[in-house]
């Protein structure tokens, strides 16, 4: 299920099943407390850059009845809400009851309403296409909310837990250690899948059995000719085309797997030319095999080479592990908006996130330099 305060669309009725409506939302705007009075209706934002959530009713809304307005759509309500606070754009376009609670947590901001003609927007919940089962027990837990009045209740229970004066640390430090943890997970096993793969990849490469060759060679350039992003959007949704069902954390694992290795064969390469060609004459003169050259004379030998830029690549993959968010991994900077979401602070937990990531990738780095140093 998606329970987002969605509104119902045709276009998104084609693809999922929509419950009863559970609560209703009016579309107001976000503006600076002290910009306020500049602001009685839609006319009065000509000119302005307006903000609203990526893709959501509140952009369809801006651009429809904003006119002369230049749109920015944003990720998250966060973002939006952000750029309101800083300056960057001079308001946003937010439904009231995502909007009241980031007023009341920001003090510089107000809410206004420019009186959009489009009216209160139901919310709901989406659903499979076709799960009439779940819509029916969906429905029936929505009748119950409405009929015992319990949305009111919800909001003021959230809004106490919102106001509540504990520690910032105290209430959001563990989410930020679970996701330090996962980000480390996810380094670990691409720093092994990614070694293991690059150095077959690497071989191959220097293989002259031709067809090896063209599949490492094709494989190489197109990973590093694609981002992150896309391969773990290829793994995720690909694999569930092939029948394969695998959680978010597999595979964004598989697909930094996968990435990592292409740079690693590079990199593996590229020490293995290093080593001088002397010392494979002097060992295929010696009677050693080509694949014993390789593994007793070049590949030790390489290794004191490539270690700089391989331990490079092993303090990237903590800092890349930040783009599996967008398929649901969990992970530091997933951890992170979670936490802009839940306390209504933009700014305050990416400071957070980018302190833990220096921890991480310094602490890492020195350790690598221990290493190099000792191979010196």
């Amino acid at each position: 299920m998606v329970i987002s305060g969605m509104s119902a669309t045709p276009e998104r009725a084609k693809q999922v099943e929509f419950s009863k409506s559970y609560t209703e939302e009016k579309q107001i705007m976000v503006v600076k407390k002290d910009q306020a009075s500049k602001y009685k209706n839609v006319a009065d934002f000509s000119g302005k850059k307006v903000g609203a959530q990526k893709q959501s009713t509140q952009e369809q809304i801006a651009k429809a009845e904003l006119q002369g307005a230049k749109i920015v759509p944003l990720e998250k309500a966060n973002d939006v809400i952000a750029q309101v606070e800083y300056g960057k754009i001079d308001a946003a376009v937010m439904s009231n009851i995502v909007a009241g609670a980031y007023v009341q947590k920001t003090p510089s901001l107000k809410i206004i309403d420019p009186k959009f003609a489009t009216g209160k927007a139901p919310t709901v919940v989406a659903l499979p296409k076709g799960d009439t089962a779940m819509k029916n027990q969906v429905n029936k837990t929505i009748d119950k909310v409405r009929k015992d009045h319990m949305w009111a209740g919800w909001m003021d229970q959230a809004y106490k837990l919102q106001n509540q004066s504990n520690s910032f640390w105290s209430k959001y430090g563990s989410f930020f250690i679970k996701g330090a943890a996962y980000t480390l997970l996810f380094a670990l096993l691409t720093v092994i899948a990614g070694t293991i793969l690059g150095t077959i990849l690497a071989l191959m490469r220097r293989s002259s059995i031709w067809i090896l060759k063209a599949i490492a060679v094709v494989y190489v350039e197109f990973i590093r000719g694609t981002p992150l992003m896309v391969q773990a959007f290829i793994v995720f949704f690909g694999l569930q085309v092939l029948g394969l069902n695998l959680s978010a954390f597999v595979s964004g694992a598989i697909a930094m797997g996968i990435n990592s290795g292409a740079y690693v064969a590079e990199i593996i390469r590229s020490g293995l030319n290093s080593v001088p060609i002397g010392q494979t004459e002097a060992a295929r003169s010696l009677g050693l095999s080509n694949g014993e050259t390789t593994r007793y004379v070049v590949l030790p030998q390489a290794v004191k080479n490539i270690w700089p830029a391989l331990g490079n690549e092993f303090v990237t993959d903590i800092k890349e592990s930040s783009v599996l968010s967008v398929i649901g991994a969990t992970e530091l900077m997933f951890e992170g908006t979670t936490v802009q979401g839940a306390s209504f602070e933009p700014f305050f937990p990416i400071m957070i996130v980018a302190l833990i990531y220096f921890a991480m990738t310094f602490i890492l780095s020195r350790a690598l330099g221990f290493v190099e140093h000792r191979l010196n």
